[in-house]
């Protein structure tokens, strides 16, 4: 991975940080039922195939628990986007053109 996009993502991930450190009270998320589905989805792809004779068998230990990985990354990446009131906080670091070739539009995940 070329060093300019490994430092873009790591100053994403710095401000993901930044922005949630500062934060003392729990917050409830809802998630949109259609990201529902779709994280229903994964865990219904990933299952099996980590069945005795399953192709990530040997991975199970980390394979096991990414479903619920994904939806903890999401909820983070979310907060890092919106902040707790739900409400776009700030824009990721724009480092280079390749940076923001990454720079996705998050979900429609909203926080309450």
């Amino acid at each position: 991975m070329p060093t300019e996009i490994q430092s873009a993502y790591g100053g994403l991930l710095s401000s993901f940080v930044n922005a949630l450190w500062s934060l003392v009270d729990p917050h409830e998320m809802t998630i949109d039922p259609d990201a529902v589905e779709m994280l229903l989805d994964f865990h219904d792809e990933i299952e099996p195939r980590l069945a005795k004779e399953g192709d990530l068998r040997p991975l199970g230990g980390f394979v096991g628990k990414i479903v619920g990985s994904a939806a903890r990354f999401a909820a983070l990446h979310h907060l890092g986007w919106y902040g707790p009131s739900g409400r776009r906080c700030r824009s990721p670091p724009a480092a280079s053109p390749a940076a923001s070739s990454w720079r996705g539009t998050p979900s429609s995940t909203t926080a309450t």
